[in-house]
């Protein structure tokens, strides 16, 4: 993965840098850039992962699990298990990141389509 983010940033800040910019400063602006991503999700992914296990909580009636830090606790060890686990040699993370990415596409089609009036719309 760290190949993968190394040429990224280097491949986007060889970009910059023929646009003009030096690429010392690009290079810093997308590794920034790059980061900011990662943490804005990974802080999103908590956080709706917390409000779940609190609605769970709530509906299955286990009040501890309703508690905001403990259920911050769970959504950050479910989070920690998928980032570390491996499954046939790879991380579960990046397997589920697979996933989500062909189910966000399957979704985007269908939007798509049925926002323009497709033969799949069902208008």
């Amino acid at each position: 993965m760290g190949n993968n983010i190394a040429a990224f940033v280097g491949g986007t800040s060889t970009f910059w840098g023929a646009l003009g910019f030096p690429r010392p400063v690009a290079s810093t602006f997308v590794a920034v850039m790059v980061v900011s991503f990662a943490l804005t999700s990974l802080d999103s992914a908590t956080r709706l992962l917390r409000y779940n296990v609190a609605e769970i909580g709530e509906t299955v009636s286990v009040r501890l699990l309703q508690n905001r830090v403990i259920a911050s606790g769970v959504a950050v060890t479910a989070i920690w298990f998928f980032a570390f686990y491996e499954v046939e040699d790879e991380f579960a993370g990046l397997v589920l990141w697979r996933l989500f990415g062909t189910t966000n596409q399957l979704l985007a089609i269908t939007v798509t389509s049925c926002a323009a009036g497709s033969p799949l719309s069902t208008r």
